[in-house]
């Protein structure tokens, strides 16, 4: 096991330098509920829901495996799990998305909506656009942070919109280097059909106990990709609410087992370690049981995940990962 990574004075500034521009991404809408204005997160700020979900660790869970919240077979934990987009405002746009669970207890205690036991932050690829060089790590911040800044407001008004979007996507490719934004434009080009029906994993590693380092999965029965013909820009928030005003939906909770450091590295979490060998287990299923999406929405956007809301068994590992830790922090102080 590598011990704990400590950044260099040169890697601290870069964390700051993507802190002041994470804090530029942010921006206000209108609570329809309260009537109230809400800074939306930095990243992942728009929401197609937060549900309410039971986590229960698998019975017959392997000995080694009972680590942490996964220390008691059969164990069941209330779970708040939010689905996103990682920047479009339109669902029909490819993106990345994300399935942040927050596990607030067991559900045979008294149950409490904000205190943390365990957060997972999960996206639809199992590959990251970044090693760990966080002045790579950075430059992404920037450009994203940067945005179409650059373009003079006129022209804004002017451009078609298939245009506009071709220059945006020059400028964010000078801003980054076109290596760097092209690995990021791969990462979020996904297209699910629903929230419900589509994978997710860490992409980054963490701690299983002092022994083991693996890669966190949720996995669905039948994904499918693709908005359905004549979608709206809010089709995944509205597919989510469809689906569970009907009925139930599940996912399998895996994780990659690191079995060779050389082909499974740490830090570099554009690897694929299931592809490189490493072991797939089972370890809990996630209930979601049939619901009103609509109650839910101001946890949607009250709610702050991070991978270091965590149990010491479940430590987040790699420099991408201790950037987090800085970045989530002061992004979550940023929103009252």
């Amino acid at each position: 096991m590598k011990p704990t990574i400590r950044l260099s004075p040169n890697e601290e500034h870069l964390v700051g330098r993507m802190i002041d521009h994470n804090l530029r991404l942010r921006t206000e809408s209108l609570d329809q509920a309260t009537g109230a204005t809400v800074t939306r997160r930095a990243q992942h700020p728009k929401h197609h829901g937060c549900v309410r979900a039971t986590f229960i660790v698998d019975a017959d869970i392997p000995d080694r495996f009972q680590k942490g919240i996964f220390t008691t077979p059969g164990r069941k934990f209330h779970a708040l799990i939010r689905f996103s987009n990682g920047r479009q405002e339109d669902d029909r746009a490819a993106d990345a998305h994300g399935m942040a669970i927050k596990l607030t207890g067991s559900t045979n205690e008294e149950r409490c909506d904000t205190e943390t036991l365990q957060d997972f932050i999960l996206i639809d690829n199992e590959c990251f656009f970044s090693n760990d060089d966080l002045a790579h790590y950075e430059k992404i911040n920037k450009a994203a942070a940067k945005g179409t800044e650059w373009l003079p407001k006129l022209l804004k008004r002017i451009l078609s919109p298939s245009l506009y979007k071709r220059v945006v996507k020059f400028g964010l490719g000078r801003a980054a280097g076109k290596g760097t934004f092209d690995s990021a434009a791969r990462f979020a080009n996904q297209l699910p059909a629903t929230p419900l029906s589509t994978h997710y994993w860490s992409t980054t590693p963490y701690k299983l106990g002092d022994e083991m380092v693996i890669k966190y999965m949720a996995s669905c029965d039948k994904p499918e990709s693709g908005a359905p013909l004549n979608a709206g820009q809010h089709c995944l928030a509205e597919s989510l609410v469809a689906t569970l005003s009907a009925g139930n939906a599940e996912f399998t909770f895996l994780v990659d087992v690191q079995n060779d450091p050389q082909r499974q590295p740490i830090d570099d979490s554009r690897v694929n370690w299931h592809q490189e060998g490493a072991t797939r287990q089972r370890l809990a299923r996630i209930e979601i049981p049939r619901q009103v999406v609509a109650d839910n929405a101001q946890l949607a956007e009250r709610l702050a995940y991070s991978p270091w809301h965590c149990l010491d068994a479940h430590e987040p590992l790699g420099k991408i990962n201790h950037a987090r830790k800085r970045v989530y922090t002061a992004l979550s102080a940023s929103r009252p």
